[in-house]
């Protein structure tokens, strides 16, 4: 079995997070968030 793939979401908008999450998740995708680039840098 392969491994899901992995995305980080990376926006300031909480409610743009929300959105794609619920669209992916369901997908089966590993999801991570960032709230900025900064913190986007330090997640890979």
């Amino acid at each position: 079995m392969e491994a899901p793939i992995r995305i980080l979401i990376v926006d300031d908008n909480p409610d743009i997070v929300l959105l794609t999450r619920r669209t992916l998740a369901p997908a089966g995708y590993s999801l991570s968030e960032a709230g900025t680039g900064s913190d986007a840098l330090k997640a890979v």
